[in-house]
């Protein structure tokens, strides 16, 4: 599959690619999975965004928390992805994580994120500086948070809301798909 890097979809997990109902019914592919626990992915949901991708050819980029920390954390989203049924190509980039430790007195440090819409922001400000954007380039940030950068942005691209309870459904696929393709 091409994949069309003026189509791109910011990826959050939690609350897109699992729900608190599966998880509440004891669902889990982590038995199954090397990676043990960070494979809490529901199948059903990556099959979702299977479609999207097939139909749309976008490049994937991971704003997930889930990018951060520990050795290769790329590596280990695709891994988890792969776990849940992911077809389309491995994704190779992500936004920017930049949470900051701010020492906080005797208490030690404290950890201060930014917005996620910030950081997909930040992305595209330096995909674009880089002559990355193309015209038509189209986004959509798939996130399950009410975060008020996120929406921001959906001002040049589309921001689909998930609920962390039900996570990625036909409605917010479909949607994704037609803005993607230039049809909403």
């Amino acid at each position: 599959m091409k994949v069309d890097l003026n189509r791109v979809l910011f990826l959050d997990f939690d609350g897109v690619l699992n729900s608190g109902d599966w998880i509440k019914r004891g669902n889990s592919p982590s038995a199954r999975c090397p990676l043990g626990s960070c494979c809490n992915l529901q199948p059903d949901l990556v099959a979702r965004l299977n479609i999207i991708v097939a139909a749309t050819g976008c490049q994937v980029v991971y704003s997930t928390a889930w990018r951060t920390g520990g050795k290769e954390p790329l590596e280990r989203c695709w891994a988890s992805l792969q776990c849940a049924g992911a077809t389309f190509p491995m994704p190779t980039d992500a936004t920017t994580d930049m949470a900051q430790a701010v020492h906080e007195g005797q208490s030690g440090s404290l950890l201060i994120a930014p917005s996620r819409g910030k950081e997909i922001g930040e992305w595209l400000q330096s995909y674009w500086s880089i002559g990355g954007m193309l015209s038509p380039f189209r986004y959509v940030i798939l996130d399950d948070s009410s975060d008020a950068e996120c929406k921001r942005f959906a001002g040049h691209g589309k921001f689909v809301q998930t609920s962390a309870e039900w996570g990625l459904t036909e409605r917010h696929m479909e949607s994704a798909i037609l803005w993607l393709l230039g049809a909403a």
